[in-house]
C-alpha cells in the first residue's frame, strides 16, 4: 500500500499552518487505523469519521456534516479535498467548499460535479492554497 504522491507532505504542511484536519472516510475504522499506523498519520488529524460513525454514506451529506461538527467548523467554512465522485457530491451537499483531486477520476468528470476547484496533484493543491 502506498500513499498518493505528495499527500503526506501536504498533510504535514496543513497541520503546521494550524489547519484543523479531519478525515472523512467510508472505510471501516479498523482499515483506517491500519493505514494511519502504517504511515504515522494520526498526529495530524483532530478527528476521524469512518463509515461506522454514520447512518448514511457518501454521497449523502451526513459524513461531512458529522466531521465539520466534530471539528467545530460551520460547513461553509470547511474545505473538503476529495478524489471520488460520491465524496465530491457529499461535500457539496453538506455545503462545504470542495477541491477535487484527479487521482481516481478524470478532471472533466470531477468538473461536471461542480467541485469548486479541480487539481491534478497535491503540489498543485499546495500552490492553490498558498502553502
Amino acid at each position: 500500500m502506498k500513499l498518493i504522491p505528495g499527500s503526506r507532505e501536504f498533510i504535514q504542511k496543513a497541520h503546521r499552518k494550524g489547519f484543523k484536519l479531519g478525515l472523512t472516510t467510508s472505510a471501516l475504522r479498523e482499515n483506517q487505523q491500519r493505514v494511519f499506523e502504517m504511515f504515522n498519520l494520526r498526529p495530524f488529524f483532530s478527528t476521524i469519521t469512518t463509515g461506522e460513525d454514520i447512518i448514511n454514506g457518501k454521497p449523502h451529506p451526513e459524513p461531512y456534516l458529522k466531521t465539520a461538527e466534530k471539528l467545530g467548523v460551520a460547513p461553509p467554512n470547511a474545505l473538503v479535498i476529495e478524489d471520488s465522485v460520491n465524496g465530491v457530491r457529499s461535500g457539496k451537499a453538506a455545503g462545504c467548499r470542495v477541491i477535487a483531486i484527479t487521482t481516481s477520476f478524470p478532471r472533466e468528470h470531477l468538473m461536471e460535479l461542480q467541485a469548486d476547484y479541480v487539481v491534478d496533484s497535491f503540489a498543485e493543491l499546495e500552490r492553490l492554497l498558498g502553502f
